[in-house]
């Protein structure tokens, strides 16, 4: 978490979705620090990491993730080392989300349906009329 280091990460994300011809030239080198910076030791094999972003601050978490979607986004990354660093840092997003405590609620219970349900509508109902009775009026 050096000065440099955050300076250069909170820049990324807007050279890369601003300025297409200067990504394309520093995407061979932003990509591997891009992998690396996330690694919470010292990796042998990048090709399939283990790792997450949880080791990462949350601001440098979020411009990580801006970096790499900008990235998987605008750029061509079907040709090698880009479709092998693409597929790396793919590969930590998904270890993130699967490390990331997340439990569904089942939706078969009737009561939370029933519940969610009913506050909507009345919210709805009483959003719309409070815009603007006109434009509910028929002609």
């Amino acid at each position: 978490s050096s000065p440099v280091f955050n300076a250069f990460l909170s820049n990324l994300p807007h050279v890369l979705d601003h300025n297409f011809s200067m990504g394309t030239l520093l995407l061979p080198t932003c990509l591997p620090v891009l992998q690396f910076c996330a690694a919470p030791h010292r990796v042998v094999d990048l090709r399939y990491p283990v790792f997450s972003l949880w080791c990462l601050q949350p601001h440098p978490r979020k411009l990580w993730l801006s970096s790499v979607l900008t990235f998987l986004y605008k750029y061509e990354y079907s040709h090698h080392p880009l479709s092998g660093q693409a597929l790396s840092l793919v590969r930590i997003v998904l270890n993130t989300i699967d490390n990331h405590y997340h439990r569904c609620r089942k939706v078969d219970d009737p009561t939370l349906c029933a519940a969610s349900s009913a506050y909507s509508r009345g919210q709805s109902y009483i959003y719309m009329y409070s815009i603007s009775p006109l434009m509910f009026s028929t002609p």
